[in-house]
């Protein structure tokens, strides 16, 4: 089953025959005949463990964080991610249907053993970023580290870990576009719902990028033309996009010693995140609705991410919140994620006079 992504021997090269049961493509091996692991699972744990390595060496443990910051950190931040992606979607799921919703049954439990069968799909990305992000908020308040220097180092991280994610849709025949539009499809859809020999080349033509057998799985019965045929790799468009992203700031950050200041970090992934699914999804064929109004749930949340983006880059120069550099933040001698005693000291006095005075005014 390992090596079923690399079967091409179909009698039909430009129709691959992967029958009824697709599960049978998204696992990746079988561990002592009961536990399937699947690809999916697979590609979410290199994302984490890539982006854990990258974001401990490369900067976490110079300023001075320790392999038990690091493994609280990893645990809180995955499990709340998890749990997050799983709330936002069934929640976008439920605006979507109401109560024809698969996560509203007509008993409690029926309901929950539905909401937790995370097997079946359907995590959100952005409900984990959220969920994630307030986890390690409050954890950098236990553990006095300085919440934006995080930030500045998890987000960008997060962009690179979405690409490897997105492999997993790929694995999972999802997260795809409609038909690839090439000459003749129209008539074609039109008329018999059957692609030609001339139209799947042609749309397997447009996808050179990939090699044969990824290619190959690609073709997908696509559900608002009704017909089997090559559809936009969606994954890929936003996979690659925020490759572009992460790069970019990676090496912006790294070089520009000025005009660019811890937090901002925030700024780039709201904002390049955000373009990146507003766009995409215009073209993604499983997208989640408001409702009946015809209007994409994730066009609302990305336009909301751009707003907060752009917000947040301009207020903090306004109000001059930690106008640090990033490159004396991230790359200083001298720099440190956690935050220094005496300024520990200095806000416990502040509470306390705060709270004297309350006292004193009662």
């Amino acid at each position: 089953m390992f090596l079923s992504i690399f079967s091409s021997n179909w009698a039909d090269p430009l129709r691959p025959s992967w029958g009824l049961d697709l599960n049978s493509y998204k696992e990746a091996f079988n561990l002592f005949g009961t536990i399937s692991v699947a690809w999916y699972a697979i590609m979410i744990l290199c994302a984490i463990v890539l982006s854990v390595v990258i974001g401990y060496f490369g900067f976490a443990k110079r300023l001075g964080v320790t392999s038990d910051h690091l493994f609280e950190g990893v645990i809180l931040g995955v499990v709340a991610g998890i749990v997050g992606a799983r709330a936002w979607y069934v929640i976008a799921d439920i605006i979507q249907y109401g109560a024809e919703s698969n996560y509203i049954q007509e008993t409690f439990f029926a309901s929950i053993k539905s909401i937790l069968n995370i097997s079946n799909g359907g995590l959100a990305i952005s409900g984990g970023v959220l969920l994630a992000g307030i986890s390690l908020f409050f954890y950098c308040r236990y553990r006095h580290i300085k919440v934006l220097y995080l930030l500045e180092i998890v987000l960008p991280l997060i962009l690179l870990s979405q690409v490897l994610g997105r492999w997993g849709n790929f694995f999972n025949f999802e997260a795809h576009g409609g038909l690839i539009n090439v000459p003749g499809l129209e008539e074609a859809l039109a008329t018999s719902k059957h692609l030609d020999d001339g139209i799947l080349q042609a749309q397997r033509d447009f996808l050179w990028f990939f090699p044969d057998f990824m290619v190959d799985r690609m073709y997908i019965y696509d559900e608002v033309s009704r017909c089997w045929g090559y559809c936009h790799p969606c994954f890929f468009y936003e996979g690659l996009l925020n490759f572009i992203g992460f790069t970019t700031y990676m090496l912006v950050r790294r070089f520009v010693k000025k005009g660019i200041y811890v937090g901002d970090g925030i700024s780039f992934y709201l904002v390049w995140y955000g373009i990146v699914r507003f766009f995409v999804e215009q073209i993604r064929t499983d997208a989640q609705m408001l409702g009946n109004t015809g209007i994409r749930l994730v066009v609302v949340y990305s336009s909301i991410m751009i707003i907060a983006g752009i917000a947040w880059f301009i207020i903090r120069r306004v109000k001059k919140i930690s106008m640090i550099t990033v490159y004396d933040a991230l790359y200083g001698f001298d720099s440190t994620l956690f935050v220094d005693e005496k300024e520990i000291e200095k806000n416990k006095n502040k509470k306390n006079k705060k709270k004297e005075t309350i006292q004193t005014e009662e």
